[in-house]
């Protein structure tokens, strides 16, 4: 049987090791993106080449693009491209609505939307969480993906997006 003067120096050692603060877990690396759906797959973009996020307006349609190229759009008297990524990565397809969103794109040099079926908002990720060695659909995404996390989330490369000579159209 313990003391009384024994009882309370457990109890007070008891207090001192819960009163500690939890060892503090170092967080690595992570990285900013925007996470979106596709064709009920979740992607995401670095938020470095988001500018903002819009509904989506009625699209003024042109004729002789390719079909990845919905038309133009309207923002706030800036007229800007959208593009359909669901087609250009020959993903299945659904049709618009007014839950659609535009991602306004952006590299400083050009600026162009992106149709997305969904937009789930800002997240971090953590660097360590992004394997690309795993990534092989063996379709056109492969030439753009940054990386796929553990909770498959497929990550775009926006630079490789920018520096694409078949999402860039120019017209002589």
């Amino acid at each position: 049987m313990n003391s009384p003067d024994k009882n309370k120096q457990i109890l007070r050692d008891r207090a001192r090791a819960i009163a500690q603060k939890p060892p503090v877990q170092e967080k690595g690396e992570t990285l900013t993106v925007l996470e979106f759906v596709l064709s009920y797959e979740t992607y995401a973009i670095e938020t470095a080449y988001i500018r903002e996020v819009v509904p989506l307006r009625e699209i003024i349609p042109l004729p002789g693009l390719p079909d990845f190229v919905l038309g133009l759009i309207n923002i706030r008297g800036e007229i800007l491209s959208i593009l359909d990524i669901k087609k250009f990565f020959q993903l299945p397809g659904q049709q618009l609505s007014d839950l659609n969103k535009v991602m306004i794109l952006t590299n400083g040099r050009l600026t162009f939307g992106v149709l997305a079926d969904k937009v789930n908002g800002i997240k971090e990720v953590e660097m360590n969480d992004i394997f690309n060695t795993v990534i092989n659909f063996r379709d056109k995404r492969d030439e753009y993906l940054h990386g796929i996390t553990s909770s498959r989330i497929i990550l775009l490369d926006g630079k490789k997006l920018f520096n694409d000579k078949k999402i860039i159209i120019h017209q002589d």
